[in-house]
């Protein structure tokens, strides 16, 4: 069909918003169109071409610029940091320390929302599964963590171990492979129980380097939180389970390796019998 030159198109100046004639036509086209790229029959024209390459990609790259240069000329456009001097200030300047955290001093007895977490976790378990299986379900959970190897070891622990390596004791990969006196393991999970920081098979000992903080020393925060309390009680069952087959428990705390390190390295040589 030809037009004649100054024909008008019956669609001009209408849009999708004006004239339902063209929504519905635009509609139709979008479903075609979808429809022939899934099947693969037509690619769009700019895939696997790039600024560098293609012509007309350049072409285009060059008018935007140009045009957003042009509008922050004329005023249009305004850059975000307009009449904004030096660096921006910081959310947490002038905040000394950590953030406190919203639930910090509260307990499921003194707070609501922290009483429905902790019914919500622990009564889906138990709706789901049922009491005891819900238990026996925790216990799988724990015995598989407790195989998972651990890669970080922290400050205190990176202390002693180079402590024990220059008194001659010797690091293997695991237990099985300790037939010397003084062969030692870390991280290494025992007695199905606990992952102690340095295991001595042939003595039968267990060497431990507690934080002041996670293993709730008294000496340094008389008032124990929550967490702390746990701690000092698994450590206690611990200790217990596993003098009870027959593993001797060595305890070190974090201010004496850290501070007083030259009465930490005689008594641990003396307790681990290095030089006898």
């Amino acid at each position: 069909m030809k037009f004649k030159k100054g024909h008008v198109p019956w669609n001009k100046g209408l849009s999708k918003d004006k004239d339902p004639r063209v929504a519905e036509i635009g509609q139709k086209i979008s479903k075609v169109k979808k429809l022939l790229y899934s099947r693969g029959k037509i690619v769009i024209w700019n895939k696997g071409k790039n600024k560098k390459i293609d012509k007309r990609l350049i072409k285009q790259g060059i008018t935007s610029s140009l045009t957003k240069k042009n509008k922050y000329a004329c005023g249009e456009l305004v850059p975000w940091n307009k009449g904004k001097k030096g660096l921006q200030v910081p959310w947490n300047k002038g905040k000394k320390g950590l953030q406190v955290a919203w639930n910090k001093g509260l307990s499921k007895e003194t707070n609501l929302k922290i009483r429905r977490q902790a019914e919500s976790i622990t009564g889906n378990w138990e709706k789901k599964y049922g009491k005891e299986h819900a238990k026996q379900r925790i216990e799988k959970i724990r015995t598989a963590r407790l195989k998972q190897p651990v890669t970080k070891i922290s400050y205190i622990e990176k202390i002693t171990k180079q402590i024990l390596l220059d008194l001659g004791c010797k690091e293997k990969s695991n237990i099985t492979e300790c037939k010397d006196f003084l062969d030692f393991v870390c991280q290494e999970p025992i007695a199905g129980i606990c992952i102690p920081d340095f295991i001595f098979p042939v003595q039968k000992k267990i060497l431990n380097c507690d934080g002041d903080f996670w293993h709730g020393n008294i000496k340094f925060y008389p008032k124990l939180n929550k967490m702390q309390k746990k701690r000092r009680k698994n450590d206690k069952m611990q200790n217990k389970i596993l003098k009870e087959k027959g593993w001797i428990v060595l305890r070190f705390w974090e201010h004496f390796i850290k501070k007083d390190t030259g009465r930490y390295i005689p008594l641990l040589s003396s307790e681990l019998k290095i030089f006898e």
